[in-house]
């Protein structure tokens, strides 16, 4: 669907839910979301004309271009929220307690 971003099923699921948790949607009616939605993409198209030009000239299949696109970025941003959640604190003491490794030297005893 060509006002519809890239989706994995999961990130469809995800769409599909915060679409139904919209606070909007219970006040403007269903129009009135369809045609924010869509103004949204065509703005985004807009402001990256010349990114969308170049991928649509260099590339034979523009389909699977798109989709390799959308996929390593994902992963990009699948890694750094990783990073992130393993940098803080609260996990690291989590995944210790949890782990079940000692810090304790053998022969400590």
């Amino acid at each position: 669907m060509p006002l519809l971003q890239p989706l994995t099923v999961r990130d469809a699921i995800g769409y599909g839910i915060d679409t139904l948790l919209d606070p909007i949607g219970y006040l403007a009616p269903f129009a009135a979301n369809f045609s924010r939605s869509a103004v949204k993409r065509v703005n985004e198209r807009a402001n990256n004309l010349q990114l969308y030009e170049d991928v649509e000239e260099s590339s034979l299949d523009l389909y699977s271009a798109v989709r390799n696109g959308y996929l390593q970025s994902r992963e990009h941003s699948i890694r750094h929220a990783v990073r992130e959640r393993d940098s803080e604190t609260e996990w690291t003491l989590l995944r210790t307690i949890f782990s079940g490794d000692d810090t304790a030297e053998p022969g400590d005893e």
